[in-house]
């Protein structure tokens, strides 16, 4: 993403196995540091990032508590 100022979710596949949206998800840096937290719906919005510094980034999906999977690697420059 140059210049980002969200992130497009519907390039996100975050429904999990039982085929629901109940979770939440995680913008994390690469030490592991919780940038942002958010919970997920069928109807999400893009998710805003235009206040977070450039690098690397995973978004992680939880459900149940329960880490599902990192979903995509994300660069901010």
């Amino acid at each position: 993403f140059s210049e980002a100022q969200s992130i497009d979710t519907s390039l996100i596949n975050y429904k999990n196995q039982n085929n629901n949206y109940d979770g939440y998800y995680t913008l994390t840096d690469l030490t592991g540091k919780v940038i942002l937290k958010d919970v997920m719906s069928q109807n999400m919005q893009p998710i805003d990032v235009k206040n977070v510094s450039k690098g690397v980034y995973f978004i992680k999906l939880y459900f149940n508590n329960k880490l599902e999977s990192v979903v995509k690697k994300v660069i901010i420059e």
